[in-house]
């Protein structure tokens, strides 16, 4: 399907390779080489493009030119370029490093060696046209060519006749070349500068010999560093420009001819992001845009909360066969709005489709790609996800609503509810999707339709679908205004995180000992909280009449608060879980006290047994030491002097004395 391009695509409908040659330097020198970027494949110090440039002749047919590159320039040879332009090597080196990331030494050697010049090559590949002496090199003709010396001054050569240079002498602040990737489509290079009306651009177009020929003046700019025209790869520039009198209208530039031929449709630019992925979070990284050209049809009318102003169509591409179709599938679109959501959110996140006619319309919410879809599928988390010709093509997998809403709370009650908060801890205040559903979402054209009701803050289509699936019975509604039915649920839940926003930042405000101190203050507030809930519960479980067994932490509160907790705990029980406990009730609640009576005796009964045991383990430990200790009126035999011997049994004998 076709799509417009901007310049970040124009490459790839131009010169790919040229894109490439674009950032080509030392550093990637040899992998161009080895990726097929060059002629050679093992030349690691000369490379002519692989890939033709297409560039005018005033004859017609357009000629090819090959890029030429060039890594390995001597110190001598890089000094002799420099003297022969009048440039000191020394201001020479400060630039590259300053402007050009220099690496190593600081030194006019360890320029060279990372210096990377251009030249281009004639159509047969081998015969020079500019030796490789620039820093950029650009074919404009077959007999122009566009260079930057090594003194950063722009000019035009005479192929073969580098001593020809003449600067550029019309006033320019950029230049952009296009197309050049197909002889039909040959290269063109413009030059933009500032318009005579402030605030406005211009654009040169020059020919075949580096004259002005075209120039489109009152171009509207796009914000940031979009490029504020369109273009198609059936070779059409479309400028949005802004008459003497104000008014703003369209002109198209036929790249071939060089001539404008046409000035309508008007479109405008609309930045089309990422999709939200839930919640108005984003993907990391994902804040980029891309600028797409869009026919005004129309606006939509007041009342749907932040969804206002212009009602847009992809553009006619002068090929019908390409053209979306928003009459497929019964759709009967009639413009789809762009939806802007506040501060970072600023670019395009989804879009309503319109449909009906001028006396029926009704909406849908298209702010993803449909799964079910072959194309959808592929598109899902890419970034072309909210491609407006494919949002066409989708619509027919939305449910429809009969009317939409998307905003946030009443501005007044916000402000007010927070008059006196710190304004670093008060959050946005979230937006809301507001619809009335239909009675019969089959049949649009024909159906009633509900009360406002709200669903949420979710931009996928299963939000609505919920809503469908849901009794409209139980749901809040609303049957005229569809922010006095979001604006205290919006602030209710900025109250949450404007009180936690607070609590975040005043802890990094703290010292450390602060912080340890503001840790356990919580942790006893926390305890206390505990405490009440706990007692709440054990009252429940005594009222209630049922077993003190069904709750986990009634024994804690019976030991903490005694009385009746504690008989209903020692009256199905009949003892403590951990006999220690009796004596921490008795220093709470008191010797005398009726908890201590309670739970005093069944201890002390076990304290006596246990010393009872004690004392008999003692006794019998004390008759087993006294069994083992040596008869005292046992005497040892005196020692005898004489020998004992044993007889060995073999005639001889074993003798011994004490």
């Amino acid at each position: 399907m076709f799509r417009y391009l901007m310049l970040a695509v124009l490459v790839v409908a131009g010169a790919l390779n040229a894109h490439a040659w674009e950032t080509l330097n030392d550093k990637n020198f040899d992998s161009t080489v080895r990726d097929g970027g060059c002629v050679s494949k093992t030349d690691f110090e000369r490379c002519v493009s692989a890939r033709p440039i297409f560039v005018r002749t005033d004859e017609g047919p357009s000629v090819k030119r090959y890029l030429l590159a060039s890594h390995g320039v001597t110190t001598a040879e890089l000094e002799a370029m420099l003297d022969e332009l009048g440039v000191s090597t020394s201001v020479y080196v400060d630039y590259v490093w300053d402007n050009e990331g220099g690496r190593g030494r600081k030194h006019i050697d360890s320029v060279a060696e990372q210096t990377v010049l251009f030249g281009l090559m004639a159509e047969d590949g081998t015969t020079e046209l500019a030796p490789p002496i620039y820093k950029k090199v650009w074919p404009v003709s077959d007999k122009l060519i566009l260079v930057r010396r090594l003194n950063l001054g722009w000019g035009f050569i005479t192929p073969g006749d580098p001593a020809s240079f003449r600067a550029l002498d019309f006033p320019w602040d950029n230049w952009d070349w296009y197309f050049g990737n197909q002889a039909s489509l040959p290269s063109m290079i413009m030059f933009r500068s500032k318009s005579t009306t402030p605030g406005l651009l211009k654009y040169t177009v020059i020919n075949t010999d580096g004259e002005p020929s075209t120039t489109i003046d009152r171009v509207k700019p796009t914000k940031g560093d979009g490029k504020p025209f369109a273009i198609n790869r059936s070779g059409y520039l479309g400028f949005p420009v802004r008459t003497e009198d104000g008014a703003d209208t369209t002109v198209f530039l036929n790249v071939k001819t060089r001539d404008i031929e046409r000035a309508d449709p008007t479109f405008e630019f609309v930045p089309v992001g990422w999709r939200i992925t839930g919640e108005y979070d984003l993907d990391v990284g994902r804040k980029g845009f891309t600028f797409t050209p869009m026919e005004k049809v129309g606006t939509i009318s007041s009342g749907h909360g932040i969804i206002s102003g212009g009602m847009y169509m992809p553009l006619d591409d002068w090929d019908s066969a390409l053209k979306p179709n928003p009459e497929a599938d019964e759709q009967k679109i009639i413009g789809i709005v762009p939806i802007y959501l506040p501060d970072e959110y600023q670019n395009v996140r989804g879009w309503i489709t319109v449909h009906g006619d001028d006396t029926r319309r009704w909406y849908k919410l298209v702010a993803h790609a449909p799964e079910e879809d072959a194309r959808g599928k592929e598109q899902v988390g890419e970034k072309d996800e909210l491609d407006p010709t494919d949002i066409i093509r989708y619509a027919k997998y939305f449910p429809p609503v009969a009317d939409i809403w998307i905003g946030s709370a009443d501005e007044a009650k916000y402000r007010e509810q927070f008059r006196n908060a710190d304004p670093r801890d008060v959050p946005p205040p979230e937006q809301r999707v507001v619809v009335r559903l239909f009675d019969d979402p089959d049949h649009p054209e024909t159906s009633g339709m509900t009360d406002w009701v709200s669903t949420g803050n979710d931009l996928h289509r299963r939000a609505i679908e919920k809503a469908y699936d849901t009794d409209i019975s139980t749901m809040k509604t609303h049957p005229s205004d569809p922010q006095a039915l979001i604006t205290n649920g919006v602030i209710l839940t900025a109250v949450v995180n404007a009180g936690q926003n607070k609590d975040d930042r005043e802890y990094r405000e703290m010292t450390p000992a602060q912080r340890q101190a503001r840790e356990a203050q919580r942790e006893a507030n926390y305890q206390a909280v505990l405490a009440r809930v706990q007692v709440s519960m054990a009252d429940e479980i005594l009222q209630s009449g049922r077993s003190v067994r069904e709750y986990v932490n009634f024994y804690a509160v019976a030991k903490r608060h005694g009385g009746k907790y504690l008989r209903a705990y020692w009256q199905e029980y009949g003892h403590l879980p951990d006999i220690a406990d009796s004596g921490e009730i008795c220093n709470r609640f008191g010797q005398n006290s009726e908890e201590c009576r309670l739970v005093w005796p069944k201890a002390q009964a076990y304290y006596a047994e246990e010393k009872a045991k004690s004392d008999r383990e003692a006794q019998r430990y004390a008759r087993e030491q006294a069994d083992r200790r040596p008869d005292p009126n046992w005497n040892r035999p005196s020692k005898s002097k004489e020998p004992r011997c044993y007889n060995n049994y073999d005639g001889t004998e074993t003798c011994f004395s004490d």
